[in-house]
């Protein structure tokens, strides 16, 4: 007689470590600590659950049983960090800093203007005069 196929319980395991339900994910995570022997495809996707689920007691879960699996579980150094709801792009910072931008130009270009504004007239009109003035 001959060993049964374990690769539908493992494809099932697989899917329900995949499983967008937190819960689902949590449950099957702790079924397997006590499994003694788990398929590699498992294990890397507890590893995975371990260190980057973004449901903090299913990351708990898995570290726990890969840890009585034998396997070293991964510590929150080796965690990659976790992407927090509101972390994106702060664009209010980045349209307030293009409006500093497109109010402080003409700011600077019209003081610069104010203060120099004579020397560059009189310099037009030394040219103007030196052109009216040459034959």
């Amino acid at each position: 007689m001959s060993a049964p196929n374990p690769e539908p319980q493992i494809q099932q395991l697989l899917q329900d470590l995949r499983n967008p339900s937190a819960k689902r994910r949590e449950a099957t995570a702790k079924q397997l600590s006590s499994a003694g022997t788990v398929d590699p495809r498992v294990l890397n996707a507890l590893w995975n659950l371990a260190s980057s689920d973004p449901v903090l007691y299913v990351r708990q879960a898995s570290r726990d049983t890969l840890a009585a699996l034998g396997k070293t579980p991964p510590t929150a150094a080796q965690e990659q960090p976790l992407p927090q709801k509101g972390s994106g792009t702060n664009w209010a910072l980045i349209i307030g800093a293009i409006v500093v931008l497109v109010c402080a130009v003409p700011v600077c270009v019209i003081s610069i203007l104010a203060i120099l504004g004579p020397q560059i007239g009189n310099i037009f009109s030394r040219v103007t005069n030196g052109l009216a003035g040459s034959p």
